[in-house]
This record gives C-alpha cells, structure tokens and sequence, in this order.
C-alpha cells in the first residue's frame, strides 16, 4: 500500500513547493517510487520539474475534467519520480467543483486516483497556501497511511503571537470540523520548522515550538539559505555538502520512521 505525505499550511511564504521538491527527489534516490500531485494553480512544484512544458500537457486540471489519470503522469527527468502538474486553470476546476451538486466533491481526486495510488511506494501532496475545496480533496488521504506536515517559518518569540502558529491551528481545527461532519479522516500531522535563522527570534520560537508540540514537531529544522532563497534553488538535496541539503537528508529519514 502506498504511503502519502501531505504538505499544507494555511499561510503562504512557508517553502512548501520546495519542501515537497526535496521530499520528492530525495526519496527518489532512496529508490521509491514517487508520485508527486501538484494542487496549487500557482504551479511552482511544477515549474521546477517540468519548466514551461508544464502548460502544455494535462495535468491535475484534466484530470478532474474526466481525462485518464495515466495521461496526466509525466516523468519528472529523475529515475522513479512521476508528477502530476498544476496549471492556472486549476482555479477554474476548483469553482466548478464548489458549484456542482453532483457527486462528493471532496472525494474527486481520490477516485481519479485510484487506478494508480498502489503503482507507487509514495504520493507527495503540494497543496495551495489557505484552505479551499481541493486541499479538502486531499485531506482525504490522511486516512492512516498518510502524514500532514505543517511548514512553520519562526516570526515572533511569543508562540501565541505567532502568524505561523495561528494558521496552523486553523488547519487544524478545519480538519478536526470536516472529522465532525463524519468524514473519514486520520489525521497525523508534525510540524516542521523551517527557514530557521541562527538569531535570536528563530532561536527563542524554536525552543518555544518543541517545547509545546514535543513529538509532533521534526527534530530536524530547514535553515534559511540567503544563496538558495535567492537562486530559488528548490533542489537542494542534490548538493551534499551543503548544510540544508543534509537537514533534508535527516528529515527524510525521521519521515520514514513516521510512515
């Protein structure tokens, strides 16, 4: 059975499309299959994979217009890693589903889904900054072979004062609402510190972080790189002997102990 890393926040600016690139290279080269689907119509995951040949094949948006999902896989150029790419018109998809009274909308992409979920070890979920009906479609598979993770820039020293931490909890608590509306979800989340800075905000945020989610945060954090921020560098694990690409080697192996 196929395990699923989701990787969501409701705030925007938190490194998830590279978050999920590295993810998706590194257990690639540990020699998984990987499935990376892209939700967000912003497409950064797929830029970063497909350059601009992501606007000229189908991709998410058609596959939930009806096409056959093994015409929305395309090889990423990396041995084991497939994706499924996003595009702007994925925004339209999103108001048809919200509109449309046919069917459970929120269950779509797990069935387009399905013909293919047990062909790989791993499906890595990029979804769009904030909440909205295709990010409910994925928190479908959170249903006990999946793992949320929770992307936390440090930005105040006081935890409650926290951007980050306050659109965390409202993930949260959308997910403990949609177990209450008896949708079938389990969720297993952990929060993961990353463009943590050697200064004393980031440093005081983090020891205030562990210390209130204990197991639920990663031991290991994604440091803020000025030269990889500003090349907009998202495959960092292929640079071993870098710091963040090592951070990114320790997350993999604590994400394996978690699936």
């Amino acid at each position: 059975m196929s395990k699923k890393i989701i990787i969501a926040s409701h705030k925007g600016g938190v490194n998830k499309s590279t978050i999920a690139a590295n993810l998706g290279l590194g257990f690639a080269n540990d020699k998984k299959k990987v499935l990376m689907i892209d939700t967000d119509s912003q497409a950064n995951l797929s830029k970063k994979y497909l350059k601009d040949n992501y606007r000229k094949v189908d991709g998410i948006y058609e596959l939930l217009k009806g096409e056959d999902v093994n015409n929305c896989i395309h090889h990423t150029g990396y041995e084991n890693l497939d994706i499924i790419p996003a595009k702007q018109q994925l925004s339209v998809a999103k108001k048809e589903m919200l509109l449309s009274m046919h069917g459970i909308q929120q269950q779509k992409l797990m069935r387009s889904l399905i013909p293919v979920i047990d062909k790989y070890d791993l499906l890595i979920f990029d979804t769009a900054p904030g909440l909205d009906i295709m990010t409910f479609n994925v928190f479908q598979f959170l249903d006990g072979t999946g793992l949320l993770i929770i992307p936390v820039v440090p930005d105040s020293n006081k935890i409650e004062d926290s951007d980050s931490i306050e659109g965390m909890n409202l993930l949260l608590e959308e997910i403990s609402e949609s177990i209450k509306a008896g949708e079938n979800i389990k969720p297993r989340f952990k929060v993961l510190l990353t463009e943590v800075d050697n200064d004393e905000v980031s440093n005081e945020f983090k020891l205030i972080t562990k210390s209130h989610f204990k197991e639920k945060a990663f031991i290991t954090e994604i440091p803020f790189s000025a030269k990889h921020a500003r090349r907009r560098d998202n495959f960092v694990i292929e640079k071993n002997r870098t710091k963040i690409s090592r951070c990114y080697k320790q997350l993999i192996d604590e994400i394996k102990e978690e699936l």
